[in-house]
């Protein structure tokens, strides 16, 4: 039986055992230590953020990041908050366990991230009804950003908060910024399958340094200052660990290296799959414009609408999956999604014929950093023979 071949595993540096060794000869396993302050200072140097005042609070998940994005943003029950509705379901659910809202707004062909044009006419819409947006959550889907021209002009102009969650494009750029920096808020994550790992973590970036205290203060249960322990406020225990934050120093390190053998992974399938007749990928962005972090390598089959093309797609998933291969589909649509019920029916859905589509053909292909030509061979060779069956 051949290997098999993951969706994106982790890439061991060779640095990991020395980094968590020498926290170990410290002792410093408790939850804070220097390698959380060191990781967060990295972290923010290689994302151009400057020096002073903190903007960087590292947390156990960037679904954590994105809760403390929306409390301090001011979300609360009965909020509508605008969101991709071709998307993970971890940037929406948050917005829903405070009782808020989710407006789910239709992706475009052109990044397959929020439609700017059907966000302006959801929040057109909905101030109309008299429940207007509280915010803006914009994703950056499968490392490739979103027209975040469009969307902070859209915030200006509605006074909306604006959040991006940047789980999925660290590194990625876009109007000469990384991602997850242009808005008030910006949630990462360092989960086992992106470009750089901590096991699980993620990070939170905020605009202003009086936000970032904030959220460090509810990451660690919101204790007040002096000898006593008393909480005039109720927090969360969301802060990384110092063990964790070595290994992501050791990981960090690869950041530059990772970023070019994820392109070469995404170059190495347009070279083979470039003869197959109805296989489109992702589109990039302009490189005046911005840069993709290529974190997944993604796959249409067919045009626009084609039953055909969902035809092509199952065969290739279930060719792959007999060899040991994991591709897997695109996100289901939050419109679809059975834990998110009604969203149609309360007038909470923009669009959505492109999430479906999207949905309906598309395939994230392996795209590990440790997958040789050899694999990429395989790989292509049974998505060849299934698409063209």
């Amino acid at each position: 039986m051949a290997d098999r071949i993951y969706l994106s595993p982790p890439h061991r540096t060779g640095e990991e055992l020395a980094f968590l060794q020498q926290a170990l000869e410290t002792n410093y396993l408790a939850p804070v230590g220097p390698d959380l302050d060191a990781f967060e200072a990295e972290v923010g140097h290689c994302m151009g953020l400057p020096l002073g005042p903190r903007r960087l609070v590292a947390l156990n998940s960037g679904a954590a990041a994105l809760h403390l994005a929306l409390l301090l943003a001011g979300v609360q029950a009965g909020d509508v908050v605008l969101c991709p509705d071709f998307a993970f379901i971890a940037s929406a659910a948050p917005v829903v366990q405070l009782g808020a809202r989710v407006c789910a707004v239709d992706a475009e062909y052109a990044t397959w991230n929020m439609d700017p044009d059907l966000a302006e006419a959801a929040l057109i819409r909905l101030q109309r009804e008299g429940r207007p947006a509280r915010a803006l959550l914009v994703v950056h889907g499968y490392g490739r950003p979103a027209r975040m021209d469009r969307f902070l002009e859209l915030a200006r102009r509605y006074g909306l908060v604006l959040i991006e969650d940047a789980a999925e494009s660290l590194a990625a750029t876009v109007l000469g910024q990384h991602t997850g920096t242009l808005g008030d808020f910006g949630a990462l994550s360092f989960n086992g399958n992106k470009l750089i790992t901590t096991s699980g973590g993620g990070m939170l970036c905020c605009a202003r340094s009086e936000d970032a205290e904030r959220a460090l203060a509810l990451a660690t249960m919101a204790r007040d200052p002096g000898p006593f322990y008393t909480h005039s406020f109720l927090g969360y225990s969301y802060r990384l660990s110092n063990l964790l934050a070595a290994l992501g120093r050791a990981q960090l390190a690869a950041l530059p290296a990772r970023l070019a053998q994820k392109a070469r992974v995404l170059e190495g399938y347009r070279q083979r799959l470039a003869g197959v007749e109805g296989v489109s990928f992702l589109p990039e962005p302009d490189p005046a414009w911005g840069t993709s972090n290529h974190w997944l390598t993604c796959i249409l089959f067919d045009e626009p609408g084609s039953a055909r093309g969902h035809a092509r797609r199952e065969a290739v998933r279930l060719a792959l999956e007999r060899e040991h291969i994991e591709a897997r589909v695109l996100w289901t649509p939050l419109h679809r999604q059975p834990a998110l019920p009604g969203l149609a029916q309360a007038g909470l859905v923009e669009g959505g014929a492109v999430a479906d589509d999207l949905f309906a053909r598309g395939l994230a292909l392996p795209s590990g950093t440790t997958l040789t030509e050899a694999d990429q061979d395989r790989v292509c060779d049974i998505l060849v023979a299934a698409a063209r069956g």
